[in-house]
């Protein structure tokens, strides 16, 4: 009986646990650097929310001589949804946090804070 001699392909377990590893190594490093990238933008993004809020407050003085919450006036509420200050809609924070009028009539994130770095949320 001649014992025949056959030539198998593929890739040993010692090589497919070898680059199992190296791609385990390789998510551990980039996981924490997206999510730290993420948090960034979603600041950005939650501080220029407050921004335009801030410059659609303006507008709404100089159309109607009063800040929202002043009597007579609308309410900080019913001011974000309106539609000549947001026409896509209200903004709204990217990590949950809801915007609020400070008494010095800006507006203001419950988890940023505002845009001049005086108020870090809550």
């Amino acid at each position: 009986m001649s014992k025949l001699k056959r030539r198998q392909k593929g890739f040993t377990l010692i090589e497919v646990l070898l680059i199992v590893v190296i791609l385990g190594i390789i998510a551990a490093i980039a996981i924490p650097r997206l999510m730290a990238s993420r948090a960034q933008a979603q600041e950005k993004t939650c501080r220029t929310n407050v921004a335009n809020i801030n410059t659609a407050l303006e507008k709404y003085y100089f159309d109607t001589g009063k800040y929202p919450g002043d009597t007579g006036a609308a309410t900080f509420t019913d001011f974000l949804s309106l539609t000549d200050y947001f026409p896509d809609g209200a903004p709204v924070c990217p990590s949950g946090g809801t915007y609020s009028l400070k008494t010095t009539k800006r507006a203001k994130c419950t988890i940023h804070g505002d845009i001049d770095g005086s108020d870090t949320g809550t």
